[in-house]
């Protein structure tokens, strides 16, 4: 079994369409539209990436941030977690 390149996206989805899709849910669900953000899914995965367990440098590619200084957003997110 051949394994995937995790550097090539799985889907080709626009960013444009996530944000259309989350804005009419939110419609739905009786949310202002514009209190959502696709970004807080990408800052999701990444805080619950940091809570797994996932090396900051993995986490990095996953993300494709240059610097390894932007992941300090995941880890103070993570660490301000409540339980």
């Amino acid at each position: 079994m051949q394994s995937r390149d995790c550097r090539v996206p799985l889907f080709d989805v626009s960013w444009q369409l996530v944000s259309k899709s989350m804005k009419e849910a939110a419609v739905e669900a009786g949310i202002d539209p514009a209190r959502v953000r696709p970004y807080a899914l990408r800052h999701t995965y990444g805080r619950n990436a940091v809570l797994s367990g996932v090396p900051t440098p993995v986490l990095q590619q996953r993300l494709g941030h240059g610097a390894l200084a932007r992941m300090e957003r995941y880890v103070e997110l993570a660490g301000s977690r409540h339980d």
